[in-house]
């Protein structure tokens, strides 16, 4: 019986072939999104896995104290580790990471020639890193590589950059710029670093290499390590959550009074908070948005959730594409289901017909759509930025997942056409009369409104999410950000800084040249000024050092007072924005003009006031202070020229002109690389994690779109099936083409406005809470609501037009010959 089912569905199949592209078309492509998605939602949920006591280690995180922000901090002071540690006895052990920044590293190759390189993913940890983190070493002791200062392990594609098949081990690195060139020891060759991991490293440095860290062992404010602590078997991670929490109480007294002269009952009783809270390593990439990070970019969890259940949907377009694809061929198979019911043709016998012609189907959707995932996996992996292997696919899970889709698919979307067909009474097909059976067109209706309902939800979301993209693309942060090139480390040319920057400005398309210590809106260093008077004012203000063009190639507007000059000597002076007057209690900024600022125990005077503006991308401004090159000021040394533009050059001109800096920095310093980014880009780095999520939604929108126009083809094809001789008559009659458009295409604005109706405030709701995710966010618009509608009928129109007016131009004859 088996034999004979499976013989009669193949020749059904390939008779129809125009209906059997159609089904497994749009299976496949159902399930090839759920294949891509799969593999990017295993991707993200592998971060971390690796590491063998993954699930015993946590990560420390505090009060953002640098600001009002909700949002926490998930790097802490050096001081924090042995508070916990003496305080904490279910650690088993803890260590830290610090981000010293990036590093030149010179070396002589085999030939006795000079390299020198600029390494970014360079990491400073205690001894016992590599004993709580799983990355192996393929030489070296992991016990005794980072005990001693001025070691360094360095991973196998680095030792393979700097030393070819060499040996690395006990070779020597030269880190650093004259006269601060260190030669650091070759303790340990580390396998290169899994790609699903959050903690990314090239070199890791010993910390007891940095005479700073020691000398600040105290400090609770140098807030650039990443804590960690690895739980006892037995620990509870609730109760070690409160001892933790107790922690700040106990220590931060002696540090407050010591460095801003108050106590913890008057920090706290000024509205501050400085709390810390654990959390579970292995949730730091997915479950980490709410927390600022210093090693690695984040994912959001509630992403995975948005594309499983995009892709859910398509899944369920192409299923409802399938049913309705198959609904609407019933009356080509009418008489060959009265027939065999005539004949001795059991119910059961066709139900089991017809499911094993969803089944072939089905497998061969499953069959295309492996194909075209390995087809396109290059492009997906473009857009997703990763680098998934097709050999994912023959892994046990997903073989097993595969299988079970099929059968749920087949089943779900073979079970009611194969009722639906087997429902016919063969008295009556024999006839030449159709039969719905079932509550066929109520059925049919409800699903394209449900197609169409998921479509247009496809849709909203994807200009949504465009719309947040544009929104910061456009966002007015208070500065000018157009035409920027920035040149990196300019402080490795000395004293030539000068004359570095009139050799740019000799160039037609440079209008002008500002060097400072950071660049908006990537200012992130934070310190505490204060506002001495009757009542003594502590503030966190973020600063940076700048030369006296810096306001001018920013556009940032001098509300009063005056810039920087020459004229003057600016040491102990200091401009402020808008925000910081507010925050010290001045009543207007006028009042604040001249008044003295201290900071480090240093008076500065403000000599002028700027507009606010956004100076790290957060929600709010914060108070900002900016300094001259020359104040007396501890802080990172590096000094970053920005190059403002004449207008928006050529990819051609912007070549030409990128040789020509080079040319100008290898006259002064040879020694080190040129290094740039283009404002722009740097810009949009910060919203790279949504970007890429948009181009993803954009993919499985068009997918999805693509069903859509499938699912309208069948529809059509039913309302033509059942409806022929009515439109031969009615042509008889004189009907014109229009008419016949609009009465095949008449149900078709109802079923798209019911689905509008569901689809607009179910995907208002979802993006609105998606929106919240971000300090900076759009509104959501009318206008996009509407255009999601007017979208999808317009493809709806295109995609009916087709089959209608191909109906409406049939010679009537053709409909009424039986008749």
């Amino acid at each position: 019986m088996i034999r004979n089912l499976l013989t009669i569905a193949l020749r059904r199949v390939k008779r129809q072939r125009s209906l059997t592209l159609l089904h497994i078309l749009g299976l496949s492509i159902g399930l090839m999104s759920c294949i891509f998605v799969w593999l990017y939602s295993n991707e993200e949920l592998s971060f971390d896995q690796f590491h063998e006591q993954g699930d015993r280690i946590y990560r420390i995180n505090q009060t953002f104290i640098w600001g009002d922000d909700d949002a926490l901090f998930g790097s802490t002071g050096p001081a924090v580790m042995g508070a916990l540690w003496r305080e904490v006895p279910e650690f088993e052990s803890m260590t830290r990471v610090h981000t010293p920044g990036n590093f030149l590293i010179s070396h002589s190759n085999a030939l006795g020639e000079q390299q020198v390189f600029e390494e970014e993913h360079l990491l400073a940890v205690d001894s016992n890193f590599l004993e709580i983190f799983t990355f192996p070493l393929l030489q070296g002791n992991p016990k005794t590589a980072l005990i001693n200062p001025k070691s360094i392990v360095l991973t196998a594609s680095m030792a393979q950059k700097y030393f070819g098949n060499e040996n690395a081990l006990g070779k020597q690195l030269e880190l650093g710029e004259q006269p601060n060139k260190q030669s650091y020891l070759i303790t340990g060759v580390a396998a290169d670093v899994p790609a699903n991991s959050h903690i990314q490293f090239d070199f890791l440095l010993s910390m007891s290499s940095f005479p700073r860290v020691k000398k600040s062992a105290d400090s609770w404010m140098w807030t650039t390590f990443v804590t960690f602590g690895l739980l006892r078997e037995d620990a509870d991670p609730d109760v070690v959550a409160q001892k933790v929490a107790a922690v700040p109480g106990k220590y931060l007294e002696a540090f407050l009074q010591k460095y801003r002269g108050i106590s913890y009952e008057e920090f706290l009783a000024s509205g501050e908070e400085w709390n810390l809270y654990i959390q579970p390593f292995l949730d730091t990439h997915l479950r980490s948005t709410h927390v600022y990070s210093r090693l690695n970019e984040v994912s959001d969890i509630n992403t995975l959730y948005i594309l499983w259940l995009i892709a859910g949907l398509i899944l369920t377009l192409s299923m409802i594409n399938f049913v309705n694809l198959s609904t609407a061929k019933a009356t080509t198979r009418a008489k060959e289901v009265g027939i065999r019911k005539v004949i001795g043709s059991a119910r059961k016998q066709l139900i089991a017909q017809f499911l094993v012609e969803s089944f072939i189907y089905v497998v061969g959707a499953v069959i295309v759509s492996l194909f075209l995932v390995e087809f396109l996996l290059p492009a997906f992996n473009g857009i997703t930025e990763k680098s998934i292997s097709i050999t994912q696919l023959f892994s046990p899970d997903f073989i097993l997942v595969l299988f079970v889709l099929t059968l749920v698919i087949g089943l779900l979307s073979g079970l009611y056409p194969a009722f639906y067909l087997s429902s016919f009474r063969p008295a009556l097909v024999l006839k030449g009369k159709n039969m719905q059976g079932l509550g066929g067109t109520r059925t049919r209706n409800t699903l394209v409104a449900a197609q169409f309902a998921i479509s247009i939800a496809m849709i909203t979301c994807t200009l949504i999410v465009r719309d947040q993209v544009e929104f910061w693309k456009n966002a007015d942060l208070g500065f000018d950000r157009e035409n920027k090139i920035i040149i990196e480390h300019a402080e490795r040319l000395g004293t030539s800084v000068e004359a570095y920057e009139n050799m740019l400005l000799q160039h037609p398309l440079v209008e002008r040249v500002s060097h400072s210590s950071d660049t908006p809106p990537m200012i992130f260093d934070f310190d505490n000024f204060v506002r001495n008077g009757e009542e003594q004012r502590n503030i966190s203000v973020n600063y940076l050092t700048s030369d006296e063009h810096f306001l001018e190639v920013y556009g940032l507007s001098l509300m009063m007072g005056r810039n920087f000059s020459r004229e003057f000597t600016e040491t102990h002076h200091i401009i402020v924005n808008e925000s910081l007057t507010k925050s010290f209690g001045f009543d207007t900024p006028e009042d604040a003009l001249n008044q003295p600022i201290t900071y480090n125990e240093v008076d500065y005077k403000i000599i002028g006031i700027v507009r606010d503006f956004n100076s790290n991308l957060s929600d709010q401004i914060y108070p900002t202070a900016i300094f001259d090159a020359s104040a007396p000021i501890f802080r990172d040394p590096s000094t970053e020229l920005t190059v403002s533009l004449v207008r928006d050059l050529t990819a051609d001109e912007t070549m030409d002109l990128l040789s020509d800096f080079e040319s100008n920095w290898n006259l002064i310093q040879s020694s080190a690389p040129f290094d740039y980014t283009f404002m722009d880009q740097e810009f949009l780095q910060f919203f790279k994690e949504t970007i890429r999520f948009s181009h993803i939604l954009k993919a499985l929108a068009s997918l999805a779109i693509f069903i859509a126009c499938l699912g309208l083809i069948g529809l059509v094809a039913f309302v033509i099936e059942k409806r022929n001789k009515e439109i031969g008559i009615r042509k008889v009659l004189g009907a014109s083409v229009t008419n016949i458009w609009i009465l095949l295409s008449g149900n078709f604005g109802r079923l798209l406005l019911i689905g509008f109706v569901i689809a607009t405030p179910l995907s208002w709701y979802l993006m609105a809470q998606w929106l919240e995710s971000f300090p900076m966010r759009t509104t959501i618009s009318v206008f996009t609501l509407v255009a999601s509608g007017v979208l999808m009928l317009l493809i709806a129109v295109i995609t009916m037009s087709f089959q209608t007016l191909k109906a409406s131009r049939m010679n009537p004859v053709d409909y009424l010959k039986e008749e």
